[in-house]
């Protein structure tokens, strides 16, 4: 039997293992392809795609292959197959695999071939009964005991869980209405790529790293300042965890996962808090390197500097340019990291509050970078200040933030300056950072007030200065 790609395709999946079934039923394009049908079956478990997955179809394994694998986890890549290429009628059973350390399993039944409704947007799901397990819960067995565990509470393991759940759980919940919501944003995408997101690479080129003699003719004591400094030394432990360890991105985004991730978070010179925290009476778990601003941005400076590469389910590698990088001078390694951000890197990526089409992108840095110069050594101004001045400048470069200035609240862009480019150069030295307790009643928060720019600062900002640069009107 031949089904035809415009036809819609009726599954039912079950979880195996678990008793009373936990199971779904519903309609997929049969024009999808095969890593569409995975997306589509995380949205009905309810699991966040963290894990490495296979379907076995007719004795044949498909996945994401990595040429990397020893013990040859797929045979063939799921992104290549459309679902009416490997599915051929009615009755027909296949597996899901999804987290080979937990080892969920699903029992897919193709059972109905369709006509697709104009007036239903598929995917759909029909049916279905239970909660899905929690992500990286155990496996069926981990369930099981996952759910005694909440339920008693004089489980030795009840509060730990409980907590790390983040509250309640219900293992009868099913809300089909929820599921198709999500299902809305499961459409015919594009096979995942090379790890590049979207507005973060600008102009890549490498052609400033060569033009300056800056990184020659530091004093001794700039350059143990550079010796020092953690931004530096953690891109350096990253290269080399990777070189020792074997990192595959993530199934669907390519990031690195979890474990590696926070592993290398434990061995930055100032560890990030990945532990899980309580914030405003729910538990935060921290599941993806997007949470922890300090790992994503070196994991950008790193990839857009070309001194890693990898992609979604491949493993990640350190470039020949990453090797010679760590065998080079503390100085030219900063200066290829400052270079990177600097030229290669939209800072914009770093705060999402205005969108790139807002901006005359390359005016505006120039223009940032005049605004740094004119500071004196040493000298604290005001955020405020700093913010003020700068948006009064960036009428033409940057309409919205200079129209900000007749809204007389400052606040947002304030945050928006704050996290696009003095919380990076802090992390550079070129910028120092002083902060005031503020007292809000039942809680404190510690306020950035004012900046000051460093004498290293000031002295590779004027070296960028000289450097092949973007000109402005």
């Amino acid at each position: 039997m031949t089904i035809s790609k415009d036809k819609a395709l009726q599954f039912k999946a079950t979880l195996k293992d678990i008793k009373p079934d936990i199971w779904r039923r519903f309609i997929i394009p049969a024009d999808f392809r095969l890593d569409q049908l995975h997306d589509v079956l995380q949205v009905l478990f309810g699991w966040v795609d963290y894990h490495l997955r296979r379907f076995t179809i007719n004795g044949v394994e498909y996945g994401i292959p990595d040429p990397d694998d020893d013990f040859k986890t797929v045979d063939l890549d799921d992104s290549l197959y459309r679902l009416h290429e490997l599915y051929k009628k009615v009755g027909q059973r296949s597996t899901y695999e999804y987290d080979f350390g937990d080892g969920w399993q699903i029992s897919l039944v193709l059972e109905k071939v369709l006509d697709p409704d104009p007036e239903v947007k598929l995917p759909v799901c029909l049916d279905g009964k239970r909660s899905g397990p929690p992500e990286d819960v155990g496996g069926p067995w981990g369930y099981m005991d996952f759910l005694e565990a909440i339920n008693d509470p004089s489980n030795d393991m009840h509060d730990q869980l409980v907590e790390w759940i983040g509250g309640k759980f219900d293992p009868e919940a099913f809300n089909i209405k929820a599921i198709n919501r999500s299902l809305t944003g499961v459409d015919n995408k594009k096979p995942p790529g090379e790890w590049e997101m979207e507005d973060v690479i600008v102009n890549p080129t490498m052609g400033l790293t060569t033009q300056s003699n800056w990184p020659e003719a530091l004093s001794d004591e700039e350059i143990q300042i550079l010796k020092d400094l953690p931004l530096r030394r953690d891109i350096v432990m990253m290269l080399n965890y990777i070189n020792e360890n074997k990192v595959v991105g993530t199934a669907t985004t390519g990031n690195f996962p979890q474990k590696h991730f926070k592993e290398m978070c434990r061995r930055f010179v100032n560890p990030p808090e990945i532990d899980p925290v309580l914030h405003d009476g729910t538990v935060i778990i921290l599941t993806s390197e997007y949470q922890v601003e300090e790992i994503l941005f070196r994991h950008v400076l790193a990839n857009n500097g070309y001194l890693i590469e990898g992609e979604a389910g491949r493993r990640w590698k350190v470039t020949t340019f990453g090797n010679q990088f760590l065998v080079d001078t503390e100085a030219w390694q900063y200066w290829h990291l400052l270079v990177t951000w600097w030229v290669t890197t939209n800072w914009l990526y770093f705060s999402p509050i205005y969108q790139s089409d807002d901006i005359d992108y390359f005016q505006f840095i120039r223009l940032v970078l005049r605004n740094l110069l004119s500071l004196k050594e040493g000298k604290q101004i005001s955020l405020a200040d700093f913010v003020s001045k700068l948006a009064k400048q960036a009428k033409s470069a940057f309409p919205t933030f200079h129209m900000a200035l007749k809204k007389g609240n400052l606040d947002i862009e304030e945050r928006f300056i704050k996290e696009l480019l003095v919380d990076p150069l802090s992390e550079f030295g070129i910028l120092e950072r002083f902060f005031v307790t503020k007292d809000w009643g039942n809680w404190q928060e510690e306020v950035l007030e004012s900046i000051s720019i460093t004498a290293l600062g000031l002295s590779v900002l004027k070296a960028l200065d000289n450097a092949r640069q973007p000109s402005v009107n």
